[in-house]
């Protein structure tokens, strides 16, 4: 027998997930109404942190907020008026799965974990576009699934602002928009089902 000595001055092995099995298990024990209701979660969390911040009472009013769905067999989009996402927050945090161990959840967070967002994204469609106006920033961000999944380098895990500004503006204009296309077929079929749409808008009413 012949032995082969091995130089151990590169000691790494590969653990990279692939992102078909990040994809895969992101979305594995979800439904699709979950998966929307996660989306609405985090508007309902922006509207209750923004009505907060002037608001110190334990009742706080959430009229002048508002969350609207619009979805057909081609696309589904969200659109809320409740303070959108600042810059940062999407740099450093929002589009990361998970929140640093030191991240503090407010006081009237429904969301927990900070995977909402971006298992929605996966469950629905390959297509998703944000628009956000926020008190300090506005940006958009398109993100091609199918093109993002097949950078298979350990460096190509982020995404990228299409247009960001740093700029002032008042709570009543901000917003957040999220676009979805090129939705999968299980998702095209639900939303053609009028049982499921039914279910979907009662559900959503009870957050």
């Amino acid at each position: 027998m012949t032995t082969e000595s091995v130089s151990l001055n590169n000691k790494k092995i590969e653990g990279i997930p692939s992102k078909d099995l990040f994809i895969a298990m992101l979305i594995k024990d979800i439904t699709l109404r979950d998966a929307i209701g996660d989306l609405t979660d985090n508007s309902v969390d922006a509207a209750n942190a923004n009505a907060s911040k002037s608001d110190q009472q334990d009742e706080i009013d959430l009229s002048k907020f508002s969350i609207n769905i619009l979805l057909d067999k081609t696309h589904f989009e969200i659109f809320d008026n409740c303070g959108g996402i600042e810059e940062d927050i999407a740099r450093e945090s929002a589009f990361k799965l998970g929140k640093p161990k030191n991240y503090e959840f407010g006081k009237h967070t429904i969301g927990q974990f900070g995977i909402g967002m971006k298992r929605a994204f996966f469950k629905l469609g390959e297509q998703i576009t944000v628009k956000s106006v926020a008190l300090n920033s506005l940006f958009k961000i398109k993100i091609n699934v199918p093109e993002w999944r097949d950078k298979t380098d350990e460096k190509d895990w982020y995404f990228a602002f299409d247009s960001v500004t740093k700029e002032k503006h008042k709570l009543k204009d901000t917003m957040t928009t999220i676009t979805i296309s090129g939705l999968k077929e299980d998702v095209k079929k639900q939303f053609s089902d009028p049982q499921f749409l039914i279910d979907l808008k009662n559900e959503i009413a009870l957050e």
